[in-house]
């Protein structure tokens, strides 16, 4: 899932100056998608962390708590700061660099 997210990033880099004459419905498609790849890496995470179930409900709450923490400040900080000082290109640019990074703590984390 990181690495579709950050090849759906650097995509959105290339897309959207494309076809701005779309704009609408290509919002709509990529809206679709971004939302599909985040909503399918809770489940992932969930089963990652709930491996003993006497312990199940306080992992997935705290998951779940970490989730809607990480949603406000990604959209808090996507919105106002990101792309009001670099742009769109440079913030997708940087989705792709953070997504690639977790990809690499995820990797090493389970190698451990």
């Amino acid at each position: 899932m990181e690495v579709a997210i950050a090849i759906f990033s650097g995509l959105l880099a290339i897309i959207i100056p494309l076809l701005a004459s779309a704009v609408y419905t290509i919002f709509m498609i990529l809206f679709f998608g971004a939302g599909f790849l985040t909503g399918a890496e809770f489940p992932l995470a969930a089963k990652l962390y709930t491996k003993e179930k006497e312990k199940a409900g306080y992992a997935v709450g705290v998951l779940y708590a970490v989730d809607l923490l990480g949603g406000w400040l990604a959209g808090i900080c996507t919105g106002v700061v990101f792309l009001s000082v670099l742009g769109l290109f440079q913030t997708c640019i940087l989705l792709v660099i953070i997504k690639l990074s977790s990809l690499i703590l995820l990797i090493s984390k389970s190698r451990a």
